[in-house]
């Protein structure tokens, strides 16, 4: 078995994860193949969309509503 084919593998695998959104999954996947192969620059790719989905996803809209701090209320 080719490094490069099991590379591309996990790749797609983790890919196939967050398309899903199943984003624990992916991320454990992910952390696997970090431990077990430390140069791999897709990996990173993957490792920062993950980390914006995830944030986007956590993100309250509600949580800071601005409330009588708008710039046009003050008169």
């Amino acid at each position: 078995m080719n490094l490069k084919e099991t590379n591309r593998e996990k790749y797609e695998r983790i890919s196939q994860l967050i398309g899903e959104q199943r984003y624990g999954e992916a991320l454990n996947e992910l952390n696997d193949w970090e431990e077990n192969h430390h140069q791999f620059p897709e990996g990173k790719i993957l490792r920062s969309q993950l980390k914006e989905i995830l944030r986007y996803q956590n993100l309250d809209i509600y949580a800071n509503t601005n409330l009588f701090m708008d710039p046009w209320f003050d008169e």
